[in-house]
């Protein structure tokens, strides 16, 4: 019994330790990228290569998470995190020279290859999910066989030592251009949406929403589906806007009647499409402008519209579950007067205006615009008075933003292994010229395989990884049938996107069960309900490429009116499949003929106008009064 307490204050005691030490390495990883972006004295990148950056962020990572993952006061635990440090440091120091021996087949580089790859498969089991992990695992059996194959699929020259060397030191690596993209660009963009939180930002875009949903039986749909959408041009992850902008608008649906799996359904769906909205997408966008070359600014461009017609066809099934389910506004319901609503208005568009000018107008760099954006932020947060926090929750705050980093880092790492093998055993060559063959018989079909293959893939990966994983097979086959190289990654990034959707992943609708109570299933099968029209999308962008701004202001004009009738003419034939049949089929196929490229301009705008007179106000209007009228 007298050891008891010993032995409890032992176990404080290293609680205590490992929590300052997990604090100190979560703030490095937190400041290390955007002190690297602005480097004011020039101290630091003149001195340093990116790879090298890119190493000690992952230093920093995998030793916080070697530290959150095995339990205080064990020997091995401060093992691991030494080993990790010890590795990385080595990398970090002599990584100039080992970059140089790759294809020498030197015994260091081979062994600090096959030693960071083991740490990387370690950490992405338990942060970056199994199934990612197991697919990497596949890939790089693979790889390995493919040195044993016919000269067909021969792998990289130079034997099994050069390839697993090349695993790691290679330009699309380990420590290569998806890790580069994560610890630079992305780290930089998830601490500008903190800081937008932290600014008071949240409660800016939640007062403008209920401002503008208004009050009506579907207002509390509409406001979710507005907040996450303007949320989402600050903040590209969808687990983030969930919990976030969720955390009012699904009790406020829930209190106008929405059913918790509907709620949690809808919210999921909204905050999922803030991975398409400019100015900052998700990470899978800063991926594309690197493994195609486009800049980030002319991608975030071509994705405006498409973003806003996907929020077009959610405020239109909004406002038509809203009806059915939802009931009217309570006197004592949450109301924002228009002042309140025009002073968050205010604050949202100055920073949001701030980062698009950098980003748009100057040409500056994505990482450049978020660290203004950080800026800009502190300066709300001054002018709006703000006080400090404590540092009890600055302390949480680390943890939170570095729990956010931590996985994304891991996952950029082994996904680089998937991408090294790819490249040099030609894969991806085999699998586009395969795509191509199918598309011989026609490029819908093609696009229904390219479509497949990615929602398959996000069964069980991230967005992220779903989407360098289709760009890398399935866009150039897409690319090589004559679709537009923005136009084919941006199909891959939709249905890479609906993996959020999409069980047995889901993780939107994952972090919607902990908001509403309702069951894991019940809420994916809604989502999936409310987010059917959403398909559609990157097939009418392709067919229509104006979509993009890809071509003339006309064709750009043609494509945005005609799609966002069939939107109006899809919802209706979706309201009317059980009841009304023959209207439901009718609607289906105005809403294909109105976006169909082989029809002429005028004939395809003379119908999106009927369809927008149709379902005009006045014309339901006066469609509600005529049975009134026929009454006795």
């Amino acid at each position: 019994m007298a050891g008891e307490p010993v032995t409890g204050g032992a176990v404080a005691r290293a609680d205590r330790g490992r929590s300052f030490f997990s604090d100190v390495l979560a703030a490095c990883l937190i400041l290390w990228p955007p002190l690297w972006v602005f480097d004011p004295f020039h101290l630091i990148q003149p001195h340093l290569m990116v790879e090298q950056f890119a190493v000690l962020e992952l230093a920093f990572c995998l030793a916080w998470a070697v530290f959150m993952r095995l339990p205080a006061g064990r020997t091995i635990a401060a093992l691991a995190v030494m080993a990790v440090l010890v590795l990385c440091g080595w990398l970090f120091l002599r990584f100039p020279d080992l970059t140089l021996s790759i294809y020498d087949g030197r015994s260091e580089t081979l062994v600090l290859s096959v030693l960071l790859m083991s740490v990387c498969f370690i950490a992405g089991w338990f942060l970056a999910g199994r199934g990612l992990t197991v697919l990497v695992a596949l890939f790089l059996l693979y790889g390995i066989l493919t040195l044993h194959f016919p000269s067909t699929f021969s792998a990289l020259g130079g034997g099994t030592r050069t390839f697993l060397t090349y695993m790691t030191f290679g330009s699309d690596a380990i420590i290569g251009q998806t890790l580069i993209v994560v610890t630079v660009t992305v780290s930089c963009f998830v601490l500008f949406g903190r800081a937008f939180l932290l600014a008071g930002g949240a409660k800016a875009i939640n007062d403008l929403a209920l401002w503008l949903g208004g009050r009506d039986a579907g207002a509390p749909v509409k406001t979710a589906v507005l907040a996450s959408g303007m949320f989402g041009t600050i903040s590209g992850n969808a687990t983030s806007n969930v919990l976030t902008v969720g955390s009012v608008t699904i009790p406020l649906m829930m209190r106008y009647g929405v059913r918790p799996a509907t709620a949690g359904g809808i919210e999921a769906v909204a905050s999922t499409g803030g991975q398409l909205m400019p100015p900052v997408m998700g990470t899978a966008a800063f991926m594309m402008a690197e493994l195609t070359g486009i800049p980030y600014a002319e991608i975030a461009l071509a994705a405006l519209l498409p973003a806003l017609l996907f929020y077009f066809v959610l405020l239109v099934e909004a406002h038509r579950i809203g009806k059915a389910t939802a009931k009217p506004a309570e006197a004592d319901a949450p109301h924002v007067d228009r002042a309140a609503a025009l002073r968050s208005l205010a604050i949202f568009a100055f920073i949001l205006i701030g980062v698009s000018v950098l980003l748009f107008w100057y040409g500056r760099s994505p990482e450049w615009a978020a660290v203004l954006g950080i800026l800009l932020c502190g300066l709300v947060a001054i002018s709006r008075g703000r006080r400090a926090l404590a540092w009890t929750a600055v302390r949480r705050e680390l943890r939170e933003v570095a729990a956010i980093l931590v996985p994304l880092v891991v996952t950029a790492a082994i996904v680089g292994i998937m991408l090294a093998v790819i490249n040099t055993t030609g894969l991806g060559v085999m699998l586009a010229f395969l795509l191509e063959q199918i598309g011989g018989k026609g490029l819908f079909l093609s696009l229904l395989v390219a479509a497949a293959a990615s929602y398959l893939l996000g069964l069980s990966l991230s967005t992220a990884a779903v989407y360098v994983i289709s760009a890398t097979l399935v866009a150039p086959g897409l690319v090589a049938l004559g679709v537009p190289v923005m136009a084919a990654h941006l199909f891959v990034l939709y249905m890479a996107m609906l993996s959020m959707i999409s069980p047995p992943v889901a993780f939107a609708c994952l972090a919607t069960c902990g908001l509403t109570g309702a069951s894991f299933s019940a809420t994916c099968r809604e989502a999936l309900r409310f987010s059917v029209l959403i398909f559609w999308i990157p097939f009418v962008f392709i067919y229509n490429p104006g979509l993009l701004l890809i071509g003339s202001a006309w064709q750009i004009f043609v494509a945005l009116a005609t799609a966002s009738a069939a939107a109006l003419a899809a919802s209706a034939a979706l309201a009317r499949t059980r009841d009304r049949l023959v209207e439901a089929v009718l609607y289906a196929g105005l809403a294909i003929l109105v976006v169909w490229p082989m029809l002429p301009d005028w004939l395809r705008l003379v119908a999106a106008a009927l369809v927008a007179l149709w379902f005009s106000p006045i014309a339901r209007g006066f469609r509600d009064r005529q049975p009134s009228q026929k009454a006795p």
